[in-house]
């Protein structure tokens, strides 16, 4: 039988583990300060969700970063800045939940249009987690699919991961033979950068459009 410390211990990594897969990779961190540390407790995270979304309780900046975009140009940090931005990590050759998700977003934003000030409204970022199928001209392409109006960027492996880290976002590429279709798995969640590139919040799965909307709009529509 476990003693009582490894049991307790075990059922903290779990939580853990759960919090950080649905996007709060935050709050599991300070999870693990309260409990073993004996640091101060997280804030209530019933303060800081509302519907999907889950507010950090102070924005975190994001780190430069170099990537490329759908015209092989170097995307950077500054390009985000003024302006709110969804971002979503997948990759282009991904069958369903990509598409579906970036599908959804863009119903988001229609959705925010008429209720928000246009300059207000947020953008859709596709972030290209394979760098090996996810070129410049496969981000083009998929673009297109949603019909030129999200942004889509993709990079160098260590530059990705960088950028993901610094919001608990994941994945992982698999050894693959050259030619071979493959699966990427990733976070599912949809991550929240305000106007001056620091991560705000995260939109948990299941997603809904309607719910979405509505929290970024009680959001968007305060700051």
């Amino acid at each position: 039988m476990l003693p009582k410390q490894k049991i307790t211990q075990l059922v903290l990594l779990g939580a853990v583990a759960v919090t950080a897969a649905t996007g709060g990779m935050w709050l599991a961190q300070e999870m693990v300060q309260s409990k073993i540390t004996g640091g101060p407790a997280p804030a209530d995270q019933a303060q800081m969700r509302d519907g999907p979304l889950l507010r950090l309780p102070e924005p975190k900046p994001i780190a430069d970063f170099d990537l490329y975009d759908h015209a092989g140009e170097s995307v950077s940090r500054d390009a985000l800045e003024g302006e709110w931005t969804l971002v979503f990590f997948g990759f282009t050759s991904c069958p369903h939940i990509c598409p579906d998700t970036l599908f959804l977003l863009t119903d988001v934003v229609d959705r925010l249009e008429g209720r928000l000030p246009s300059e207000r409204l947020p953008r859709v970022l596709f972030v290209g987690v394979d760098p090996a199928r996810d070129t410049p001209e496969a981000l083009a392409q998929y673009r297109e699919r949603f019909g030129g109006g999200i942004s889509a960027v993709s990079g160098p492996d260590e530059q990705l991961r960088a950028l993901a880290m610094q919001v608990g976002a994941h994945y992982v590429v698999p050894e693959h033979e050259p030619g071979t279709w493959y699966n990427v798995d990733h976070t599912i969640s949809v991550q929240l950068l305000d106007p001056q590139v620091r991560w705000a919040g995260v939109l948990s799965a299941p997603h809904d459009s309607e719910a979405m909307s509505d929290a970024l709009f009680r959001l968007l529509g305060e700051s």
